[in-house]
């Protein structure tokens, strides 16, 4: 079969997805090690049967839904890139403020650091790389943890893997803890895209409000933090009000002028 072929059949399946068009050819790219100019300027190329059943297989699990990450097992980030599957959350694009933040304040300085709840270890190992220095990553799941071990290898970083929930195994005190809990109300659940189907539930929901997690981290952090020690954490826009209340920190918003991250010094 021949590319536009293979496109045409893409578009299709692909009719209910808003990028179906960016989608196919991203597909294409990956699936056939080709760049976009390939793809749009030799659309007669004939493709192997197995490359074109990887196509097929990738389409068909898309139109159902799965991530296009989940389907072709990375996603990348602050340049970087990351494999993930479903025992991670997917990093989003906005979570990269926090990697920007750091590199942003602490370039050129050794400090200690951990990132907490950090999945595929996006944020952590980020932050590790561009400031060389080394990472403590830690979360509750040792599946999340294997696939943060698997990156740190990938990219290059010295990290120190701790199975932890929250503080709970956490000896050290750090100059620098970031964190992106779980924080989505799980009032919201059965509102949000098909593709959150996908991903693991324990790092997305924190109680009804969303805010079980971000109080456990509040109520703990001081005895982790070295003087002048700093915590970025990332949150949902309707919970700034409640954490201003609860603690003296600033609040920065994000893209979209929604509250997205709170900064708590010590």
């Amino acid at each position: 079969m021949k590319i536009k072929e293979l496109k045409s059949i893409g578009v299709e399946k692909l009719s209910e997805i808003e990028n179906k068009f960016y989608e196919v050819n991203l597909f294409l790219c990956d699936i056939l090690n080709l760049n976009i100019k390939d793809i749009l300027l030799d659309q007669d190329k004939e493709v192997s049967i197995v490359d074109e059943n990887r196509f097929l297989e990738a389409i068909s699990r898309r139109a159902k839904g799965e991530p296009y990450a989940y389907i072709m097992n990375y996603k990348e980030f602050y340049a970087n890139r990351f494999y993930v599957d479903n025992r991670v959350l997917i990093p989003r694009p906005e979570s990269e403020f926090i990697v920007e933040y750091a590199v942003n304040n602490y370039k050129n300085k050794n400090i200690k650091y951990l990132d907490m709840c950090t999945g595929s270890g996006a944020i952590g190992i980020s932050i590790a790389k561009a400031l060389n220095i080394k990472a403590d990553l830690s979360d509750i799941s040792s599946d999340a943890l294997e696939v943060a071990r698997e990156n740190a290898n990938y990219n290059d970083v010295k990290v120190n893997i701790i199975k932890s929930d929250l503080f709970c195994n956490i000896e050290d005190k750090y100059d620098l803890i970031t964190i992106n809990p779980p924080y989505i109300p799980s009032t919201r659940k059965n509102s949000l895209q098909i593709e959150i189907d996908y991903e693991p539930e324990i790092a997305l929901f924190a109680g009804e409000d969303g805010l079980d997690i971000i109080k456990k981290i509040i109520n703990n952090y001081e005895s982790y933090l070295l003087p002048s020690g700093k915590i970025i954490m990332e949150i949902d826009e309707s919970q700034s009000e409640v954490i201003k209340k609860t603690v003296d920190c600033e609040i920065i918003k994000d893209l979209n002028d929604l509250d997205r991250f709170v900064i708590i010094n010590k």
